[in-house]
C-alpha cells in the first residue's frame, strides 16, 4: 500500500513548504512518494492502485471552497479535482483520497466543508468510487521520530 502526497501547486505558485512536509515523511517514516502537479499525468497518480491513499496536501480554514499553498495561492475544490485528473486519476480508481489540511473536513452553518465539496466533485467527474475523507481540526504535518536529544 502506498501513500501518496498531491500537492496540487505548481512550484510558481509557492509549494516549497508542503514539498519540504511531504519529504520528510517520505525520508522519514518510508512508504511515502509525493508528487506536485505539472500540469500533465504524474506516474504516482496514474498508477494508484485500489489500496493506495492519495493525500491532497495544502492549507485552509472550516468552511472554505478553497485551499491555499504556503505562499497564500488559493485554489477551488474544482480546480484541485481538476488538477488531480490531470495528473492521472483514473475513473477505475477506488482507494482513499483524504484531502490533508488543517479544517478541511469541518462545515460552517452556511457552507459544506472543503473535503465534502471536493469529493462531489470527484464522483461525479470521474464517475469514481473512491472514499474521500477530510480532517478535522488543526494537523500538524512534521513527522516525529520520537527520538530526543539527551544532556
Amino acid at each position: 500500500m502506498a501513500k501518496i502526497f498531491f500537492i496540487p501547486f505548481f512550484a510558481a505558485e509557492g509549494n516549497d513548504e508542503e514539498q519540504g512536509e511531504a519529504q520528510q515523511w517520505a525520508t522519514v517514516r518510508g512508504g511515502y512518494r509525493f508528487c506536485c502537479y505539472r500540469g500533465g499525468k504524474i506516474a504516482g497518480i496514474k498508477n494508484a492502485g485500489l489500496f493506495d491513499e492519495i493525500y491532497v496536501v495544502g492549507h485552509r480554514a472550516p468552511g472554505d471552497p478553497t485551499i491555499d499553498s504556503n505562499s497564500g495561492v488559493s485554489l477551488r475544490y474544482d480546480v484541485v479535482g481538476n488538477r488531480l485528473i490531470a495528473s492521472g486519476l483514473r475513473p477505475a480508481y477506488s482507494g482513499c483520497i483524504k484531502t490533508y489540511a488543517c479544517h478541511e473536513g469541518e462545515a460552517t452553518d452556511t457552507n459544506l466543508s472543503f473535503a465534502k465539496r471536493f469529493a462531489r466533485y470527484v464522483s461525479i467527474r470521474r464517475s469514481s468510487s473512491a472514499v474521500a475523507y477530510g480532517y478535522t481540526g488543526s494537523l500538524d504535518a512534521e513527522y516525529s521520530t520520537g527520538l530526543r536529544k539527551r544532556g
